[in-house]
């Protein structure tokens, strides 16, 4: 008696039957022999684009799908998902999204993408007000509006200048007052006020377009300035105290992990040896 294949099988072998979107590959029924009862298929017709936003390009696009696979269920209330591989219709780039089943309809919900990974969060740590103007930047970087970004980077600035309590006007002068406190050593006030800079390129009608490789370099740098200072900074103090506590209350008088602890001088003697 002939075997009989299932309809998922078959269309992986064959890829006929789902209107033949891909043809039968050695890599796709290793797939399918890997996933062991779960259905690995092709889009219908219904299904050969998807909808989403491209995690390389940021653009909405109706991406072409070049497969799937949906696993078999392991109990009784296990959810259906779907895992789609599809290639973005602008910058042609592949991306892997995964998509619940609505529980009455039946209907495939909004995909969610696994890979490539997006942008990390913002920490928590940074102030909400501070951080809502740096997430608003990403947004407008996403968006192509590389001018707006560098506006929406000289406001986080500004905000980050105000949280320390120097609401001194212009932005470069509470730039300089920040390092005066020892807020911000030397190099961070190189950064701030580089973007400061760009930030005017923006704000300001020069006739020349802010590029996409300086919006993104400046995004990348005022997340790291304020990483640095909110989150990196506390990581470092609460680590101090960490070892205070266990060395018996002492602690380094440095405020700086780069000075926290000097070498011994080397004996007079033995210096004639290393010179």
């Amino acid at each position: 008696m002939p075997k009989t294949e299932s309809p998922g099988t078959q269309s992986a072998r064959t890829g006929t039957a789902h209107g033949g979107f891909l043809p039968y590959s050695p890599l796709r029924h290793g797939l399918q022999t890997l996933w062991n009862g779960s259905r690995l298929w092709p889009h219908d017709g219904s299904m050969q684009t998807l909808g989403t936003i491209c995690p390389s390009c940021q653009q909405p696009s109706a991406s072409r799908v070049f497969g799937a696979v949906q696993p078999s269920g392991h109990g009784l209330f296990t959810e259906p998902v779907l895992y789609s591989l599809a290639l973005c219709e602008h910058c042609s780039q592949p991306f892997l999204t995964m998509q619940a089943q609505e529980a009455f309809t039946e209907d495939w919900l909004p995909p969610v993408t696994l890979w490539p990974a997006g942008p990390r969060s913002l920490s928590a740590a940074i102030p909400a007000p501070v951080r809502r103007e740096l997430e608003e930047a990403r947004t407008c970087f996403n968006s192509k509006a590389y001018i707006a970004t560098a506006v929406m980077v000289g406001r986080a600035l500004e905000g980050f200048c105000i949280d320390k309590g120097v609401s001194t006007r212009p932005l470069n002068a509470a730039l300089e007052k920040l390092a005066t406190d020892g807020i911000i050593d030397q190099r961070l006030v190189e950064w701030a006020h580089g973007l400061r800079a760009l930030r005017n390129d923006g704000a300001h009608f020069t006739g020349e377009p802010i590029s996409l490789n300086d919006a993104r370099d400046a995004l990348e740098l005022a997340e790291a300035l304020l990483d640095y200072v909110y989150v990196f900074a506390a990581k470092y103090e609460a680590f101090k105290e960490r070892r205070a506590r266990k060395n018996g209350g002492t602690t380094a008088t440095s405020s700086s992990p780069a000075t926290a602890e000097r070498p011994t001088a080397i004996p007079a003697a033995a210096a004639t040896h290393t010179q």
